[in-house]
């Protein structure tokens, strides 16, 4: 029996990958939820629930409120320029910092490289991962503390309940709903929203987590995972090792 759990299980978050990640279903709903109804049985018969087992992502009693979470390392914010001088001079302040910091530390830090990406408009979420298992999730909050919102994060698909990773490690990213959804969302005659981050972070609230089932919404990863402890931290340079496990890493 244990060994058809895990079966159905790697089976069922391949399938959920392929769906909810890369719009590319491999099997039928009809056949999925077929899978899911006899993973959900057998789990029922043995009485035990594998870590990874997709059936963890639905059926949770939100909690009544929020409560807080430190985060490993500090979310920093984004902060504005609205006209070429402003951006000039930033440029040369990073500059004055990287041979401040190299004069300072006898070190060769290497000349600063920028990346330009569009600007996704949503809720930053912050996970955190304990060998391979996500074990926490949380808002940006003020940068050092923000909300628990596990539960919430565990019904977005494409986040992946384990990684092959032992240690412990942050990841970083942008909860975002796509302006076709909320067109469709609109169109259905139900509440009218003004606008996608505003229904993206609103679904996150604990209150509103019966209807997560039926936003379709999607993580962007685009900030650097953060680890702890002696070989834990990935090298930065090699984002592209992410790809396999977390979609839309981007390669800056």
């Amino acid at each position: 029996m244990q060994q058809r759990m895990q079966e159905l299980v790697k089976q069922l978050n391949e399938y959920a990958r392929a769906y909810y990640a890369f719009d590319a279903p491999k099997v039928s709903d009809a056949e999925y939820d077929a899978l899911f109804d006899e993973l959900l049985r057998l789990e029922q018969e043995a009485g035990t629930v594998l870590p990874d087992s997709p059936t963890r992502r639905v059926g949770s009693e939100p909690l009544a409120a929020f409560e807080q979470q430190t985060h490993l390392a500090r979310l920093w914010s984004m902060d504005k320029v609205r006209t070429r001088e402003a951006l000039i001079e930033w440029g040369a302040r990073v500059e004055r910092l990287r041979a401040e910091y190299n004069a300072q530390n006898g070190a060769q830090f290497p000349p600063v490289s920028y990346a330009l990406e569009y600007k996704f408009d949503g809720l930053t979420v912050n996970l955190t991962y304990e060998n391979g298992a996500l074990v926490r999730g949380a808002t940006r909050g003020n940068g050092v503390v923000g909300e628990a919102i596990l539960p919430q994060i565990k019904t977005i698909r494409c986040i992946p309940l384990t990684i092959p990773f032992q240690g412990k490690m942050e990841v970083q990213g942008e909860c975002y709903m796509r302006l076709s959804i909320l067109d469709a969302l609109n169109r259905s005659g139900e509440e009218q929203l003004k606008n996608a981050r505003n229904a993206a972070a609103g679904a996150l609230d604990r209150a509103a987590q019966a209807r997560l089932l039926s936003l379709q919404r999607r993580l962007h990863r685009g900030e650097s995972p953060f680890g702890t402890g002696g070989n834990d931290r990935f090298p930065a340079g090699k984002r592209s090792a992410y790809k396999p496990v977390f979609a839309d890493v981007r390669p800056y």
